[in-house]
């Protein structure tokens, strides 16, 4: 009788879900119908999602790419907001502002303005995602995150959309490629750049790239190459004035000069450099000169004429884009010129202060390493010497390693733009046929909408699991962050201590371990080993193993613990690209050697896969 009851209420249950769910069914239908024909009366007029744009922000386009235009660029940017713009007028003015004010300078403003762009909206139209990628590929660059500007740059070399915007792309592209040695490469893209911009009339831009083609030309030691391109950009700047592209032309000769040893001409071009910027107020280009003419007296070992022009560098505060490189360039010039003067101590101090400087700005590492070794060597102290040699060899090996990750990019987005290029086409010979497609689709989504609703039902339940391990993974990441700041606390609170017990000192040690895996997510290199964290913390791997044996944690697994946090850190930020990387190059990405090892410490530490985890996290329902 019991069972009979149940039944009994049980069945006006299951009518009311059987009417809620064909109520569901006709909704979701409709929903299908009304989005399928809502497509087709857009297609025929956002085909490419181009929009008309305002007088104002036409100009303010036409300034920016007319080079170092960028401040009355942004004065007509200011004008969109008087017309009462169109929201994709909105974006494209803030996309635009962030480009122009990268260009003045201020990056991190520039970032800022590029972080509050609606990247929701921006993705729903591929003109807008044009531009943005743009903008992005060329934030990237000026902050020197080369890898990730390569891979925004790349998405816009095809659209078609602005040969101006294209030429400074691939320009940048070309850029990227010579900075990594891949200079065959390199050129190719710097060739179509000045097509582009000579087709689009940009005459100072084609001579701004025959100064960069020169600078390759010198890099490879073909000097009467060099030569011509740097008389060629010089000829094109006198037709489009600009003292400041100028300005760098002549840069450009006191190098070539120097590689020729006619110093006195490297001089020559040196003070005509100094007379132009000397009553500026652009610090960036005073540094530069000093630098320039303290190099050519130590070249001739004037170390007593050079030293001053490098005192000179090291007085201005390094407010400005490369500042901290010029000021590295300078603490390892003047080592050296004291040196010369045998004032070994001091010497020793600006190239220790060269090799800081270094640290905290992760630039020139090896340089400033290197120069440290050199110093020590010539005071005989080989050991140290030996160490520092040792270390600004595993900087030129990372940085020889990132090179072939941008050459590697470069190849397969080549590969993937290819076939998106002949996708595009067999689209165009098929648009006739859309409509009728169309219509096929709408009847075969009716017939399997019927059957949505039992499906739904079926995968529910995995799916509130799947969710609900997506949720508690993220409550695992952010009382992560809070563990990782009371550990930020207590590293700067207490004092290492060097008497104490062995438990403390093996606290101590763990405790440095975890900070140095945080600091700059060194988790993510792919060589990590106990041995190369040992050096870094500079203590002995065995006591490193231990401290970390007696947490009772194995190495391979905390390093997996990280890496595998960070990866949920990237596909839970929609802003964050690498979240639509495939899983092999995120597996890299994050210090995984193989996209296998990468699932299995997935897999194992979360409860599902990374495939699993992105969709219940993109769309949980």
């Amino acid at each position: 009788m019991a069972s009979e009851h149940t039944l009994i209420r049980i069945k006006p249950l299951f009518i009311r879900s059987m009417k809620t769910e064909r109520a569901m069914v006709l909704l979701f239908s409709f929903f299908v119908i009304a989005i399928l024909f809502s497509f087709l009366s857009c297609s025929s007029h956002h085909k490419n999602g181009s929009f008309e744009l305002p007088p104002s922000l036409t100009k303010a386009i036409d300034l920016f790419y007319l080079e170092n235009n960028n401040e009355k660029a942004l004065q007509e940017l200011h004008k969109t907001g008087s017309v009462k713009p169109s929201r994709e007028v909105v974006l494209l003015s803030q996309i635009i502002a962030s480009m122009a004010v990268c260009e003045t300078g201020k990056c991190d403003s520039a970032t800022l303005l590029l972080q509050k762009v609606d990247t929701v909206a921006v993705a729903q139209n591929s003109y807008l995602l044009f531009w943005y990628n743009s903008a992005k590929g060329l934030i990237l660059f000026r902050t020197n995150n080369l890898a990730q500007s390569y891979s925004a740059l790349v998405q816009t070399i095809n659209k078609g959309y602005d040969e101006r915007a294209i030429g400074l792309n691939k320009r940048l592209l070309a850029r990227i490629c010579i900075s990594k040695s891949d200079y065959k490469q390199g050129m190719e893209w710097m060739l179509q750049s000045s097509k582009h911009f000579t087709n689009a009339g940009l005459i100072k831009s084609v001579a701004i790239n025959e100064k960069i083609i020169a600078r390759y030309y010198m890099a490879t030691n073909n000097y009467p190459a060099a030569f011509q391109h740097l008389k060629a950009a010089e000829a094109g700047l006198r037709l489009m004035p600009d003292t400041a592209e100028t300005f760098y032309v002549y840069i450009n000769y006191i190098d070539y000069y120097l590689t020729q040893h006619n110093f006195e001409k490297a001089k020559w071009y040196a003070r005509l450099c100094l007379s132009q910027c000397v009553n500026s107020d652009d610090n960036q280009m005073k540094t530069l000169v000093y630098n320039n003419l303290g190099g050519i007296e130590l070249e001739q070992h004037h170390a007593e004429a050079a030293i001053p022009f490098f005192q000179q560098t090291l007085n201005i505060i390094p407010n400005y884009n490369g500042a901290l490189a010029r000021h590295i360039m300078a603490h390892i010039y003047m080592s050296q010129a004291l040196m010369q003067l045998n004032k070994s101590n001091e010497a020793l101090q600006h190239a220790k202060e060269a090799v800081a400087i270094a640290a905290k700005s992760q630039q020139m590492q090896y340089t400033a390493y290197n120069n440290l070794a050199q110093r020590y060597k010539e005071v005989k102290a080989d050991k140290l010497a030996f160490c520092y040699l040792d270390t600004a060899m595993q900087f030129q090996n990372k940085a020889s390693k990132a090179s072939s990750d941008v050459s590697k990019a470069y190849y397969e987005t080549r590969a993937e733009l290819e076939r998106e290029t002949t996708n595009m086409e067999l689209l165009k010979q098929k648009h006739k046929k859309q409509n009728m497609l169309y219509f096929g689709v709408i009847t075969v989504l009716l017939l399997l909408s019927i059957f949505w609703v039992v499906f739904i039902r079926l995968q529910r339940s995995r799916h509130d699991a799947y969710k609900e391990l997506v949720k508690k993974n993220l409550a695992i990441i952010e009382e992560e962050k809070r563990s990782a700041a009371a550990l930020q606390q207590q590293l700067a609170a207490k004092k290492i201590s060097r008497i104490g017990t062995d438990s403390e000192k093996s606290e101590q040690l763990y405790t440095r371990f975890i900070h140095w895996l945080e600091t700059e997510k060194n988790y993510t290199q792919s060589d990590i080993s106990l041995d190369i964290i040992a050096k870094e913390l500079h203590t002995n791997r065995d006591y490193l193993s231990r401290a970390i044996n007696d947490k009772e944690l194995r190495f391979t697994d905390l390093i997996n613990k990280y890496r595998i946090q960070e990866a949920i850190r990237i596909l839970s930020d929609r802003t964050d690209i690498r979240g639509r990387y495939t899983f092999s190059i995120l597996a890299k990405e994050i210090g995984f050697n193989s996209d296998s090892t990468f699932i299995d410490a997935f897999k194992k530490q979360t409860g599902l896969n990374p495939a699993q985890f992105r969709k219940n996290l993109i769309d949980p329902s």
